[in-house]
């Protein structure tokens, strides 16, 4: 039977170990807490990425600077023309989310018509929302916010959009566009050639 020292060296012993445990599980439990909160870090900072990737699918190239949002406002001088303006924007927003139009369609027109007031802001955001639906199918987005930024003098960032319109859908139209701004702006810079997807008519010869 222990002596009261060993019984004392063996509470001791176990009073030891036990803290000793505890301060291992407690140093486990810290290190889980940390590991779950640089995951928590990394998860969220993905899904606030992809937010803002989201909500802002093209952003201005960094080389551009834009002074000012204004446009030029056609309905000036025109406060009917203007009125009517606001209120197809108004009901144009009151159809997102339903059937007869998509949300695209929907937001290329809400950016025309804020265009149509000088509005360069609006029109970027709601050109930005168009894209955030569909930026690899179709290009009407793609050449309006070329456009935009073209007026607005951010000319990079024109450069990069009407370039995508054609890419996307080598159509005259946006060909044209793209080769007009580029003569004006890059005139160093080489056009479009055939091999990066001329769509001039071309006439195909049979060998007799």
């Amino acid at each position: 039977m222990p002596n009261f020292r060993t019984k004392y060296t063996l509470f001791s012993r176990y009073v030891i170990l036990g803290h000793m445990e505890n301060d291992q599980i407690h140093i486990m439990s810290t290190s889980h807490v940390v590991i779950w909160i640089i995951v928590a870090l990394i998860i969220g900072g993905g899904i606030w990425f992809g937010f803002l990737r989201e909500e802002n699918p093209f952003p201005i190239d960094s080389r551009d600077t834009i002074t000012s949002w204004e446009l030029t406002n056609i309905y000036a001088d025109n406060p009917e023309g203007a009125q009517r303006v606001k209120e197809n924007i108004q009901r144009f927003k009151e159809e997102i989310g339903k059937k007869e139009n998509t949300e695209y369609e929907l937001y290329v027109s809400i950016a025309n018509e804020y265009r149509l007031l000088g509005d360069g802001k609006q029109s970027y955001n709601y050109l930005q929302k168009a894209l955030a639906v569909d930026n690899d199918r179709t290009s009407v987005a793609w050449h309006n916010i070329g456009i935009v930024l073209r007026d607005l003098g951010a000319i990079h960032s024109a450069r990069t959009a009407l370039r995508s319109a054609y890419e996307i859908q080598p159509l005259p139209t946006y060909k044209m566009a793209y080769e007009r701004f580029l003569a004006e702006y890059f005139p160093d810079e080489q056009l479009l050639s055939p091999a990066e997807g001329d769509v001039s008519d071309t006439q195909t010869t049979t060998d007799n």
